[in-house]
């Protein structure tokens, strides 16, 4: 009994406010197509980037020297030469398909007066 009356309570509570029952079955639905949305997308792209990962191979090495950062001053340091670079390729000429040097630099310049 007491369920047949919350019901039909209900059922007059939605036919009495019909916008209000057609903007919370518009969000309902709105929210459960967002999510699965995002869910799709996520999984997606997951793959995706790891693929891309997997294509450049899991055998890469990368050394790199940093003395300091951009707000020290500038200090004779031990930087990454084309010799070392060339003793590298000669070493492991058997095992690796490509070597590169790169070098970062930070430095100060002046832009309208101001010091950078």
């Amino acid at each position: 009994m007491f369920f047949k009356e919350a019901l039909r309570f209900s059922y007059q509570a939605l036919i009495a406010n019909k916008i209000r029952t057609f903007l919370t079955g518009l969000g309902i639905v709105i929210g459960v197509a967002s999510v699965i949305l995002v869910v799709t997308i996520s999984l997606t792209s997951e793959e995706l980037i790891l693929n891309q990962i997997r294509a450049i191979g899991s055998n890469m090495i990368f050394a790199q020297y940093e003395a300091g950062n951009n707000s020290t001053s500038p200090a004779d340091s031990d930087f990454i030469k084309l010799s070392d670079l060339e003793a590298v390729r000669t070493q492991f000429a058997s095992r690796i398909r490509a070597a590169t040097g790169v070098s970062t630099v930070y430095d100060r310049i002046r832009i309208n007066g101001n010091e950078q």
